[in-house]
């Protein structure tokens, strides 16, 4: 008789599963929470995967272990269940889950002994009540130490339907997708411009175009020069308002790196509260042997998410939607990997109606809140390659 699907769930080692993970891409051990009181089948080889990665920083099935590395990554047969990388953080959420309830199982022992005197029980409970609120009130100061002077947490973007509808934290990785010509690059540096007027420290990194050319846009954008104007040199006081330029744009970087990888973003984004990367598929990360473009996007996407939360600085990816689909693009149209939508916080997709210049920009995810929801109060100004709303429910700098 065959098993069904939850008989088959059942048979899930969790512990088993991350180790396995782990092997098959060691980037991801850096993105585990997890310590050795967590394990209970497995704790010694945790500990021994933890060392050999503080000494040579990654591993290989090949490395030398006391145990058989083999024997976690292969499944035991195709009535088991294989560990699968994508599910990585939901196998590292059940054991956290099952450590808790340990200690829950432990703390209901203790209420059970009735030789403990009332004394001693109080004590219990109390010291493991406080350490409750100790940990709440951490995490809850942490989040108010991140609120702004207007009482405004996270990003603000300058469009007031993202940052009340949306509202993008230092801690998100945000997709940014659009056909191509459909404006991304526009609004994603659109996006970095008003950021920068609200006082954040934005990177925009350029892997489709040069410096000068996004910095030409830019201008455009702020000044409402056209741009065809400025790329032939037809605009005669350009060099009188670069002061001015300059000085609007203080908190924006623009940056040009060649062989752009995601160890480059890694290593720069503590400096700045938002990193916009355009675009994602011009990255440079060594493929690995054997692996596809969707697991290579993967790991990329995995990679700039633990770099968001490590360094407290949201990332906006750009990334493309397939040409053919449907008249509007859902998740189901981002190109080359479903990794987009597994790893990202928020996903925001641009669409543009063929017979008209109407702009639709669709929240398709959000962690922390409703998605589905749209705004057709987005206009795209192509000579200016800006995008600017109809009406502004918050203040914003000049634009």
């Amino acid at each position: 008789m065959m098993e069904n699907s939850n008989q088959k769930n059942n048979r899930i080692d969790y512990e088993g599963f991350i180790i396995a993970c782990v092997f098959i891409d060691s980037t991801l051990y850096r993105q585990c929470k997890l310590d050795a009181k967590d394990f209970v089948r497995y704790r010694d080889q945790w500990i021994e995967i933890g060392d050999a990665m503080k000494e040579r920083g990654s591993i290989e099935i090949t490395h030398p272990f006391s145990f058989d590395p083999v024997a976690f990554v292969d499944p035991l047969g195709p009535d088991f269940p294989s560990p699968n990388p994508h599910r990585f953080h939901d196998y590292c959420s059940h054991i956290r889950d099952m450590r808790i309830l340990r200690e829950l199982e432990g703390v209901t022992d203790i209420l059970r002994i009735q030789e403990i005197s009332q004394n001693t029980y109080e004590r219990v409970v109390i010291d493991q009540k406080q350490e409750v609120l100790d940990e709440f009130f951490e995490t809850y100061s942490d989040v108010s130490e991140r609120y702004d002077s207007d009482g405004y947490i996270g990003i603000q973007t300058g469009f007031s339907w993202i940052d009340s509808s949306v509202v993008l934290d230092r801690r998100d990785l945000v997709t940014l997708a659009a056909r191509p010509g459909c404006g991304k690059s526009s609004f994603a540096l659109s996006m970095a411009l008003r950021a920068s007027f609200n006082g954040h420290k934005v990177l925009y990194v350029t892997l489709e175009m040069g410096e000068y050319e996004v910095n030409l846009r830019a201008f455009s954008n702020v000044f409402s020069v056209p741009l065809n104007l400025l790329v032939r040199g037809r605009v005669g006081d350009v060099g009188k308002r670069m002061d001015e330029f300059a000085t609007k744009t203080e908190n924006l970087d623009v940056k040009y790196i060649r062989n752009c990888t995601t160890k480059d973003i890694h290593s720069i984004a503590d400096a700045y509260d938002l990193v916009i990367v355009d675009q994602v598929s011009n990255l440079r990360d060594e493929m690995l042997r054997g692996e596809t473009k969707a697991s290579y996007i993967g790991r990329i996407t995995r990679d700039l998410k633990a770099t968001a939360m490590e360094k407290e600085t949201a990332i906006i990816a750009c990334a493309q939607i397939n040409r053919a689909g449907a008249d509007e693009p859902t998740l189901l149209h981002l190109k080359d990997s479903g990794s987009y939508e597994e790893d990202s916080d928020v996903v925001l997709i641009v669409h543009q109606e063929k017979s008209t210049d109407s702009t639709k920009v669709k929240c398709e995810k959000n962690r922390r809140g409703e998605s589905g929801h749209m705004t057709e109060d987005i206009v795209f100004d192509r000579k200016y390659t800006r995008f600017r709303e109809n009406t502004s429910l918050r203040k914003i700098g000049e634009l």
